[in-house]
């Protein structure tokens, strides 16, 4: 099995694995993340925000590949906004 386990920061700077992935942020709520060494298949990616306080971000991973994945967040209102996440990204090949 292959997983990493990483943070982001609100800027899109890799914070926690910084060995394993790069990260960045494209636009507002909008960020992808690359891994170092591409997974023999395509991982499951589990992500949190971090940071919102009170209110309940929601966080969508997209374009999810071998290689790396896309990340949005958005506030309960639907607006993007920019905020730090945590992500484990893992597969089931051995």
């Amino acid at each position: 099995m292959t997983q990493i386990a990483g943070q982001v920061s609100t800027s899109g700077q890799d914070t926690i694995g910084t060995n394993l992935f790069s990260a960045g942020n494209d636009s507002t709520g909008m960020y992808t993340v690359s891994y170092t060494t591409a997974f023999p298949s395509e991982p499951v990616v589990v992500a949190t925000p971090l940071g919102s306080g009170s209110q309940a971000d929601s966080v969508c991973v997209s374009n999810s590949t071998s290689e790396g994945f896309a990340l949005t967040i958005k506030t309960p209102s639907g607006n993007l906004v920019n905020r730090g996440f945590n992500f484990i990204s893992t597969d089931q090949e051995s």
